[in-house]
């Protein structure tokens, strides 16, 4: 009984105590450390934070003592830091004297009188091109000339000044064209205005062009598959790279000449030349004013025959009944009578006008009728026509 006494005593005062130190560290420790806190320096010189904070160290970086160092460590660092950013500028200013230019257009000389030919194959058709009046400057970004270029400068006895320079420069002279690393400045190459074709020659073979200038003859070719001229009419070709194609297909094909119109038509530019892989220097390119009194006169005087490619419109059945024939005949046409082939832009093709003054109609079938891919490049279909009108021997 005594040991159950003192089991529970024991216990009792182990509860109490327990009660009394949670209590203390709940709220009476923590009561006791917030009344012992000690006060802030704010507080202790009667002056709010920020106050305090400002007077105190407003200023410190300027009253503050230089560091000492000690064993030169840190002037060291500076002093390496200071050489390697002034060789970096010596390096700089070292690549750029390399160029000559630091404006990009600075040590350009382009004159707006001239054209630039680029290209090996367009240089070397111009400088062979009796046409072309006055050679100004030949340009080259590798080692040496080109040493058929060089070749054909001396054959022809041209005065020409080669100057080396840098790609960059014939990147802008040729508006980043595929120059191969040489352009040709020379005087560009016009059209001769023409009015009408006059009578063919055959025992010649030549036919009468009755310029602005007066009359003249030119000869053409003349070989198994046509005994007669052969000329193509470009009517509104404005894509210059259509127009070199056109231009380098009739060349290859034996057409004899080119007739453009003067308006909406694309000029004979380097890009052009560079189209037609230099054959623009070669064929014969007249311009007419007036399209369909070209044509109308061409047929009265000289008996030319004009024949179109067009695209047929389902909506106007009928319209040309008579005029078209099959591409299979078109082999006859140049062994018979002087003739032109007209074709048109992509877009609305040769001029209805001028289809009415034609002589025939022609349209390259298709294999897809319902296709929405419905017509050609002019230039494929061009050179199409033109391997019809001249068939290989």
């Amino acid at each position: 009984m005594l040991y159950l006494r003192r089991a529970f005593s024991t216990s009792f005062r182990d509860l109490q105590h327990r009660a009394t130190r949670k209590s203390r560290s709940s709220f009476d420790k923590s009561f006791d450390s917030v009344a012992k806190r000690k006060a802030k320096a704010w507080e202790s010189s009667d002056l709010d934070k920020d106050t305090w904070f400002k007077k105190k160290y407003s200023h410190v970086h300027a009253n503050r003592s230089p560091t000492v160092d000690r064993y030169g460590k840190k002037a060291a660092h500076l002093d390496k830091l200071a050489h390697l950013k002034e060789e970096g500028k010596e390096r700089r200013l070292e690549h750029r004297s390399k160029f000559g230019k630091r404006h990009a257009y600075s040590g350009l000389a382009v004159n707006p009188l001239m054209e630039y030919v680029y290209g090996t194959n367009c240089v070397l058709a111009a400088l062979h091109n009796p046409n072309r009046q006055y050679y100004s400057r030949l340009l080259y970004s590798t080692g040496h000339v080109n040493p058929k270029i060089e070749e054909v400068i001396k054959e022809r006895e041209i005065e020409i000044e080669c100057t080396k320079t840098d790609k960059h420069e014939l990147n802008l002279l040729t508006k980043n064209g595929a120059h191969n690393g040489v352009v040709l400045e020379t005087k560009p190459i016009e059209p001769k205005d023409l009015s009408y074709l006059g009578v063919v020659h055959p025992e010649n073979p030549t036919f009468e062009v009755i310029e602005d200038a007066g009359l003249s003859t030119v000869k053409y070719v003349d070989s198994g598959t046509k005994q007669f001229p052969l000329g193509v009419y470009l009517d509104e070709i404005t894509d210059p790279h259509n127009l070199g194609a056109i231009i380098r297909s009739a060349y290859y094909l034996g057409a004899d000449f080119l007739v453009v119109s003067q308006s909406n038509c694309a000029p004979l530019s380097p890009v052009v030349n560079k189209a037609s892989s230099g054959a623009m220097e070669f064929m014969l390119v007249y311009s007419v004013d007036n399209p369909v009194e070209f044509a109308a006169k061409s047929q009265d005087v000289g008996g030319w025959t004009f024949v179109a490619g067009h695209l047929a419109d389902p909506a106007k059945k009928g319209q040309y009944d008579g005029k078209n024939i099959p591409m299979t005949e078109l082999s006859t046409l140049p062994t018979r009578s002087p003739t032109i082939l007209m074709v048109g832009n992509e877009g609305a093709g040769v001029r209805s006008a001028l289809r009415t003054k034609s002589d025939f109609l022609v349209q390259i079938p298709t294999a897809r009728p319902d296709s929405p891919v419905d017509s050609l490049n002019v230039s494929v279909a061009t050179a199409l026509l033109l391997n019809h009108l001249l068939p290989a021997e």
